[in-house]
């Protein structure tokens, strides 16, 4: 008996890249979204929960939302740094 394709409501929270591939590529190309993945990751895509083993989900749907004009949400620097705050004022030295 042939399994149906995955749909977005049907993956499990945390997916695998060849998972979230069938739902975004569809069956024929499934394999081709881990390496987009990689390249996607540079623009926020989340990367794999070295524990749990896959992306969560619902913020892969959110950066394809974003990706594609459909939020106006930003999705928060991949890197985890922030910029420098200034009041713009000259900023306070230390005193030694």
């Amino acid at each position: 008996m042939k399994r149906q394709p995955y749909t977005l409501d049907t993956l499990p929270l945390y997916a695998t890249d060849e998972e979230i591939g069938e739902v975004v590529l569809g069956v024929e190309r499934k394999g081709e979204f881990k390496g987009l993945a990689v390249l996607l990751e540079r623009q926020g895509m989340p990367k794999i929960s070295p524990l749990l083993g896959g992306r969560y989900v619902p913020a892969v749907k959110q950066f394809f939302d974003t990706y594609n004009g459909l939020s106006q949400s930003v999705p928060a620097r991949p890197d985890g740094t922030e910029g420098e705050w200034t009041s713009g004022r000259n900023a306070r030295k230390a005193r030694a």
